[in-house]
C-alpha cells in the first residue's frame, strides 16, 4: 500500500467521524435514524463521496443532506483543518441491501 492510499485511509476516518458528529448535530429529529457506511475521498482532495443508509430507506434525506453538504462541509473543514474545503456529495448506499437480497435467495434454495 503507497502512502498516498495510508493519507487518503486516514482522511477517511476523519471524515466519518466527525461527519457522524455533525449530522447528529444538524440532524436531531428522531425519524431520520442514518449510518454512514462508506467514505471515499479523491485523491486530490476535493470531493467526497458519504455513503449513507437510513433505518427506513428514507431517500429524502440524501437530498436533505445534499442540499446542506456545503454547510456541513464548512463544518468539517473547521474540525478537521484541512487546507481547502471539500465538496461533499451524500449517496444512498444500495450495497448493504443488494446483499442482503442476494442473501435471501441464497436461503430460499
Amino acid at each position: 500500500m503507497n502512502q498516498t492510499n495510508i493519507k487518503i485511509q486516514k482522511i477517511n476516518a476523519l471524515i466519518h467521524k466527525n461527519i457522524f458528529d455533525i449530522l447528529l448535530k444538524k440532524i436531531n429529529n428522531k425519524q431520520y435514524i442514518l449510518t454512514i457506511t462508506k467514505v471515499k475521498t479523491f485523491s486530490n482532495l476535493s470531493y467526497c463521496h458519504i455513503y449513507i443508509m437510513t433505518h427506513n430507506n428514507n431517500k429524502l434525506i440524501i437530498d436533505k443532506l445534499n442540499n446542506i453538504a456545503n454547510n456541513i462541509s464548512y463544518d468539517l473543514l473547521k474540525k478537521i483543518k484541512l487546507k481547502r474545503q471539500i465538496k461533499l456529495r451524500f449517496i444512498y448506499d444500495i450495497e448493504l441491501i443488494n446483499l442482503i437480497n442476494i442473501n435471501n435467495k441464497i436461503d430460499e434454495f
